[in-house]
């Protein structure tokens, strides 16, 4: 089985060539694709380097047997305890739906992709 492949195809051309429609063609056709990633014009959180990361984890979790369980056998856990306490005043015709946690952090990118190539 082969996880990744090189494909000479410029990732710098004009825009409408097909490069897209090349690739998607072989991730639907090949049987030996366990994950992919494509960036979507527009939407930046599809360069996010952890958010790629991630992605391409849950689709080796899905695709490869035993990556799942090897890689949250690798990973640490975070536990996180909140308590929240609403004062509210006055409130007409509303209602409050959540919580906002600000300032949690993300392992840097080179640290996930050490995690996931660690599990196997």
């Amino acid at each position: 089985m082969r996880i990744a492949r090189t494909v000479p195809v410029s990732p710098h051309r004009d825009p409408g060539v097909g490069k897209s429609a090349i690739a998607a063609r072989v991730v639907q056709t090949r049987a030996d694709v366990a994950a992919y990633h494509f960036y979507i014009t527009g939407r930046n959180e599809t360069i996010v380097p952890s958010t790629v990361l991630r992605s391409l984890a849950a689709q080796l979790g899905e695709n490869l047997s035993g990556y799942g369980t090897a890689l949250a056998n690798t990973i640490k856990p975070t536990h996180l305890t909140v308590n929240v306490e609403i004062n509210v005043q006055t409130m007409t015709g509303g209602h409050i739906t959540g919580v906002v946690i600000e300032h949690l952090t993300l392992l840097d990118p080179q640290t996930e992709l050490e995690v996931l190539l660690r599990a196997r």
